[in-house]
């Protein structure tokens, strides 16, 4: 059986699973005692998605533009279900101008984009306009 780990995003050590089930306290990093599972989403790099490709949790990330009056009005709401399914998925937002080159790997061609991933491949995609009813069905399998 492969081990799992988690990995911290304040100094990306690699933390081992062990006996975290969804729901237990949060954990904490033993390097630097960061929370491993943040409330609010983890502002995303092509180095952090390598290392979170790695994590048994799910990933949500949010491909966005500053520019984009869409992505300005999703975010609170992006905000908001990363601390109701804190410990069931980890999301991340992915600033599409500073990530060009993620965004182009990942096929992302409209904005806002989510992203679904679960063991390291993509579940489901969402593009454009995005609002809590889709988010619910998209989740729903986590709550």
């Amino acid at each position: 059986m492969q081990e799992s780990y988690l990995v911290c995003s304040n100094c990306f050590e690699y933390i081992p699973f062990f006996d975290y089930h969804v729901g237990d306290d949060i954990p904490k990093c033993t390097s630097c005692q960061h929370e491993l599972l943040p409330v609010q989403p983890l502002e995303g790099d092509e180095m952090l998605l390598a290392r979170l490709h790695q994590q048994p949790q799910p990933l949500l990330l949010d491909f966005w533009g500053a520019w984009s009056g869409p992505c300005r009005e999703f975010s609170p709401l992006f905000n908001d279900y990363a601390d109701r399914f804190k410990g069931k998925v980890i999301f991340v937002k992915i600033n599409s101008e500073e990530e060009q080159v993620l965004a182009n790997q990942l096929r992302v061609c409209a904005f806002p984009t989510l992203i679904l991933f679960q063991n390291g491949r993509e579940k489901q995609r969402l593009t454009g306009f995005i609002n809590e009813s889709h988010l619910d069905t998209l989740l729903k399998a986590y709550d």
